[in-house]
């Protein structure tokens, strides 16, 4: 589902919980939707996530302007995961 500072993150909100809501709501929009996301170019990449072992990053606004998923698209086969970072 996700990199652990996310899971950390995630789990630490209370079921219920406004932003959790969002999280969840938008989790599932991009179960429906792949595209939903804004993909990153490389050059904008926060430096924490350039260490990670990954080739795109991509994020989706969950509410109008504090919070944002960042996440990247993997492929396993002819199968695409999401790691929510």
């Amino acid at each position: 589902m996700g990199h652990p500072d996310f899971i950390k993150a995630y789990s630490s909100l209370k079921k219920g919980d406004y932003l959790r809501l969002r999280v969840d709501e938008a989790m599932d929009s991009l179960k429906q939707n792949k595209n939903r996301g804004e993909k990153l170019a490389k050059t904008h990449w926060p430096e924490k996530y350039k260490q990670l072992d990954i080739r795109n990053l991509f994020r989706y606004e969950i509410t109008k302007r504090d919070y944002r998923l960042i996440y990247t698209i993997r492929g396993v086969g002819n199968t695409l995961t999401y790691q929510l970072l």
